[in-house]
């Protein structure tokens, strides 16, 4: 489901948000929304549309493909406490994360422009620069809501990197329920 869209930092550069919905009918949904886009500029011959993570070099953002994620034990019972821990464990797999997360992110994730660097792992409450952010709206309910993975690149197959980050957080989440 189309959700919104607005433009971004650098010229001509768009975002758009679809979801919510569950990882394999969001990669479905993300790979038809291309196709529409592909389809659009077909027939239009000024407009062109990349998915390159650095679309430009220069002093500009990236394109990326935040993905908000959540568990149902984070939409029902989770703590702030809880999510630290998440994310901390979550950086133990920040190599294999940029692994299923698109191509050339190097470019992208500089520590620069609303990113964290591609070699540190980071997260934070409403922190638009780290690699997971905890937004505003799960900081206000106290921990119940959803995280921001900042990491994928505009490049991403949205199969590999949500089979990635629902493995891990599933392997995280069961971890740590079982040790509490």
């Amino acid at each position: 489901m189309f959700e919104g869209f607005h433009p971004e930092v650098m010229l001509s550069q768009w975002e758009y948000q679809i979801g919510p919905g569950s990882p394999l009918d969001m990669a479905d949904q993300l790979l038809f929304s291309r196709f529409l886009l592909q389809r659009v500029t077909e027939r239009t011959p000024f407009l062109s549309i990349s998915y390159n993570s650095k679309v430009e070099d220069g002093d500009w953002n990236g394109s990326g493909a935040h993905i908000n994620f959540s568990t149902k034990y984070m939409r029902e019972e989770s703590t702030m406490e809880y999510l630290n821990i998440i994310c901390s464990a979550l950086s133990e797999f920040h190599n294999e994360a940029i692994e299923s997360y698109g191509d050339d992110n190097d470019k992208r994730l500089t520590g620069k422009h609303e990113t964290s660097s591609i070699d540190k792992f980071t997260w934070g409450e409403n922190d638009r620069s780290a690699s997971i952010r905890i937004p505003s709206s799960t900081v206000r309910n106290n921990g119940i809501g959803h995280l921001e993975d900042r990491r994928p690149s505009a490049s991403m197959n949205p199969y590999e990197a949500l089979t990635y980050l629902v493995s891990t957080v599933s392997r995280v989440s069961e971890e740590l329920l079982v040790n509490t």
